[in-house]
């Protein structure tokens, strides 16, 4: 189970990100329209880095995706794809 801090950390972050794009709708919303557009291209670019990305670049996104989400890194594997453990 994640520490709780962890989890309202994350919980903030996107609550940040939701509200600063919200904000700028209501007050201009060629603005909010913008940061939307932003936002959206940024989640994209991560997303299809991740699947269509070089070995190198694809690694990362997904780390960033894990991060993003509060998840754990996976347990390290053996070049084979072997657990070491076995």
């Amino acid at each position: 189970m994640e520490p709780k801090s962890r989890v309202r950390g994350s919980a903030l972050a996107a609550a940040a990100g939701f509200s600063g794009p919200t904000a700028a709708w209501m007050v201009r919303p060629d603005v909010g329209m913008v940061l939307t557009c932003v936002e959206v291209g940024v989640a994209l670019t991560v997303l299809l880095t991740a699947l269509y990305g070089s070995r190198k670049y694809s690694n990362r996104a997904f780390r960033l995706l894990r991060w993003a989400f509060a998840r754990a890194e996976p347990s390290a594997r053996s070049p084979e794809g072997r657990d070491r453990r076995r």
